[in-house]
Parts: structure tokens; C-alpha cells; sequence
């Protein structure tokens, strides 16, 4: 499994595929190629949030390419022409497997932003959305207000710069505020708000002792995340932090609840922090 890109970034686009991929399967063809076939298969992995905790990932496969009839096909061309050939199909095939709106695209976060606010007023509630909607189908729609995005784009330029320079306003204000796109776009967000209010004010104690009792571990996690100026690191991070961590913080506070408390009080606190 490689990542053709040779990079990352948090936007749904394909930055230009490194030529690395196309030499190994070049290469893999001129050994095995003679006995079976050699394919690349595309691969899209589809976030719904990038950072938003509790979100979703889907893993889309697409219609494989055959390394080995293409290079068959191709036999007068050299090796430059036939790299960029399978570069261009792997490319496209790709696309078609995330929520792709083009690299190239100047107004790509206004259009990003857009197709996120319809494809949450498109559902009966975000609760709805997110525990029963697949994946796919949440992609299709995704897909689907791209493209009408950017085909009104061509047709109406003026306006849909007009509009464009709305939704950036609006992002960078709804950002700033710390306001998800999910509170936007939730109809009933009083009844939201209620229901989040009573199992905090339900929750408070319990709350208050486990932020006490995991506080070394999310202290490091965030002073680790602000040395890091790429933030797609951040998920990277708090998993090898908790991973870490988390059994030295747990064995180091079983040990002092054994010397310094009862034992059933003791117990009860390490399966506490097994939990």
C-alpha cells in the first residue's frame, strides 16, 4: 500500500502523483508481468472531518488499471510517455473515489464550505446523518454538489464570485468564534444545546476527576501539538501520547492507591483507570 502523492495536506484534492508508484510498477512488470498481469489499484480515502472528534473514514476502492496491457499497448513509446499515461489514469481514477474538487482551484475552501452546509441541510437531523447515513451515499452527494457547484461557477462567474467572497466571510467568522460547521447547519440547536447542558451538569463530577486524573497526558498532547506547525500531525500525536502514557500514568497510580488507600477503594480506583 503506497500514497502515491508522496505528501499530505488537509484538503479534498490530489496534489500532482510522485513518479516513484509508476518505476516500481514498471519495474515489478518487467519481472512478473510475462506470468500474471500487474495492477494498480486506486484508492481514495474519504474524511468526513479532518480534525472534528468521532468522525468518519471511508475507504474507496476503484476500478484497477492494468500495468502490464497498458505497457503492451504502449510498447513504441518510451518510458517518460508511458509514466505520464498511467499518471493521468491513476490521477483521474482516483478523483472519482473522495469528495475532489480540483487542485487548481482558487475558491477550493468557499467550495468546500458549501458543499458541507448542503450536504448537512440535505439530512432530517446531523444525528440522523451521522449514525445512519453510509458513507457512500454521504460521498455521492458530496460529489454531485461539486460539480453543480462548479458548473454554476463556469455559467454565472460574476455571481458565484460574489458568493464566493460571502462564504469566506462567513467561514473566517464562524472559525474565529470556534463555531463547527455541524452547529450552522442544526435546525434544532436549542434542543441541542438543552440535552448537552443537562448531561454535562449530569456528568460534572466524574468530568472533574478525569480531567484531574489524565491531566499529564493532555498536557503533553497539547504543548507536543503546538511544536508542530502542521496540524494533520495533531491525531499522530495524541495517539502516540495515550499510547505512551497512558499504561505508565496508570501503573504509577495503581501503585500509589495500594499504598495509600483501602483496598476496595483502591480497586475500584484501577478499573477507573483501566476504563
Amino acid at each position: 500500500f503506497l500514497f502515491p502523492e508522496a505528501s499530505h495536506r488537509t484538503k479534498h484534492s490530489l496534489k500532482q502523483l510522485s513518479k516513484g508508484i509508476f518505476h516500481i510498477a514498471l519495474k515489478a512488470n518487467e519481472q512478473f508481468g510475462h506470468e500474471k498481469p500487474i495492477y494498480l489499484v486506486p484508492t481514495g480515502i474519504e474524511y468526513g472531518d479532518y480534525f472534528r472528534y468521532r468522525s468518519t473514514a471511508l475507504i474507496n476502492f476503484g476500478e484497477p488499471i492494468n500495468v502490464t496491457e497498458y505497457v503492451n499497448n504502449h510498447k513504441d513509446e518510451n518510458e517518460a510517455i508511458i509514466i505520464n499515461g498511467l499518471r493521468e489514469m491513476l490521477t483521474e481514477r482516483m478523483s472519482r473515489l473522495i469528495s475532489f474538487i480540483p487542485d487548481n482551484e482558487e475558491n477550493y475552501e468557499a467550495i468546500w464550505e458549501m458543499t458541507k452546509m448542503k450536504s448537512k441541510f440535505d439530512c432530517a437531523s446531523f444525528t440522523d446523518f451521522r449514525l445512519y447515513e453510509p458513507l457512500t451515499e454521504r460521498l455521492e452527494r458530496n460529489q454531485k454538489t461539486i460539480k453543480e457547484i462548479l458548473e454554476w461557477k463556469e455559467r454565472e462567474p460574476e455571481k458565484a464570485k460574489e458568493t464566493f467572497e460571502r462564504v469566506d466571510k462567513f467561514t473566517k467568522k464562524r472559525k474565529k468564534k470556534g463555531i463547527s460547521i455541524f452547529s450552522v447547519t442544526n435546525e434544532n440547536i436549542g434542543g441541542t444545546v438543552f440535552w448537552k447542558t443537562l448531561v454535562a451538569l449530569i456528568g460534572l463530577p466524574a468530568y472533574i476527576a478525569t480531567v484531574i486524573s489524565t491531566l499529564p497526558i493532555w498536557l503533553v498532547t497539547m504543548i507536543l501539538k503546538k511544536s508542530f506547525k502542521d496540524k494533520a500531525w495533531g491525531n499522530t500525536i495524541s495517539f502516540a501520547a495515550e499510547t505512551i502514557l497512558h499504561p505508565l500514568l496508570m501503573i504509577l497510580c495503581i501503585i500509589l492507591a495500594f499504598c495509600n488507600l483501602s483496598w476496595d477503594q483502591a480497586t475500584l480506583i484501577s478499573i477507573s483507570y483501566y476504563i
